[in-house]
This record gives C-alpha cells, sequence and structure tokens, in this order.
C-alpha cells in the first residue's frame, strides 16, 4: 500500500502519482511556455508631455507613440491609460513583394510566344493592432489588414472608448510606421 494512500491512480491499480513519474516523463511531450500577453524584448516607450512640434496642428492632438518596425512576426506591446478618447491610430506601410510571370502564346498575328513580369504584395503579409482591457484581458477592439492588396498602404482607425488598455501591433513582411495620437488632455492628468 502507497505511502499516501488518498492519492491513487484512476486506473484503481494502487500506484500512486509519485510511482506515475516515476515511471513516465513529459519532458518531450509538453513545452512551458508563458500567459498572453507575452512581454516583447522591446523596450516599452515612456509617455510624457510632447514638445509643441509633436501636437499636430490640424488635429490638435498629441503623438504619443511613433514607431517604424519591420515586422516579421513580431509584435510591440505597450499599456496606455486613455481618459479623454478618441485614441487614433494612422499607419503607413511598405510590404514586401513576390515577382510572378505568367507566360503565352499571341493568338494574333505571327502567333509569338511572350512572358509578363509583375511585382505584387505578398501574400503572407499583414497588418493587425488589438486593444485589450488591461484590467479584464478582454479584446475591445481589433483592426486587421490580413492580406495588403497594393505595395504601399496608408490608413486610419480610431477607438472611441476610455480605459486602461494593453496595446499589441502585429504584422509580417512589411516594414510600417505607426502613429498613435490622443486628445492632449489625456497629457495633463
Amino acid at each position: 500500500m502507497p505511502e499516501d494512500s488518498s492519492v491513487t491512480s484512476s486506473s484503481g491499480n494502487g500506484n500512486s502519482i509519485s510511482d506515475i513519474d516515476k515511471q513516465t516523463s513529459t519532458e518531450s511531450v509538453v513545452t512551458l511556455s508563458t500567459p498572453l500577453p507575452t512581454d516583447t524584448p522591446k523596450p516599452r516607450p515612456t509617455f510624457s508631455i510632447p514638445p509643441s512640434d509633436g501636437i499636430n496642428v490640424e488635429n490638435n492632438y498629441s503623438v504619443i507613440y511613433v514607431d517604424k518596425t519591420a515586422f516579421n512576426y513580431e509584435t510591440v506591446s505597450f499599456d496606455y491609460n486613455l481618459i479623454y478618447p478618441p485614441m487614433v491610430f494612422d499607419y503607413l506601410a511598405n510590404v514586401r513583394t513576390v515577382t510572378e510571370k505568367k507566360a503565352g502564346t499571341s493568338e494574333f498575328g505571327t502567333k509569338s510566344d511572350y512572358s509578363v513580369t509583375y511585382e505584387t504584395p505578398n501574400p503572407l503579409a499583414f497588418y493587425e493592432v488589438v486593444i485589450y482591457d488591461r484590467i479584464t484581458d478582454e479584446v475591445v477592439d481589433k483592426y486587421e489588414i490580413p492580406r495588403f492588396q497594393k505595395k504601399t498602404d496608408k490608413g486610419k482607425f480610431k477607438v472611441f472608448e476610455s480605459g486602461d488598455y494593453h496595446i499589441e501591433i502585429t504584422g509580417n513582411l512589411a516594414t510600417i510606421e505607426t502613429v498613435i495620437s490622443v486628445p492632449p488632455q489625456n497629457l495633463e492628468v
């Protein structure tokens, strides 16, 4: 009878869990990991009142984050407490391309062979911004381009809810400049 009779295997053969551990090893079966969201090795941005050139006169918003990243399945993450919405995301993406070649035979004239070479955005290139509530880890908003249609793409989207956010920016096969702006009242708090 095992030393601790309260812990037995489910098969009822009387082996304790410690006896089973000695018989089999799970080291080759599972891989230890960290829970999400996982911090990235990239340093988090520091927030302060930007100089006067950091304020976009056009819409009177303060720029709190500017980063140009060559994404290769990387994630940039940081936290921000948005008190006065909206939070405006602007991006400019330069997407890596793939070269494709089409060949054929002309159906007119002397029927000579021809080929056309052209570049298209890499079908594996993408860009995604996910905004989580930092307290509950629920997704508050998500903006995604699963596949770019142009070699250069730009766009804008906004978050209209206030909250304490964890923001993750992910992409692949593209160099993307992301600029995040908020009303200047957020920096005065």
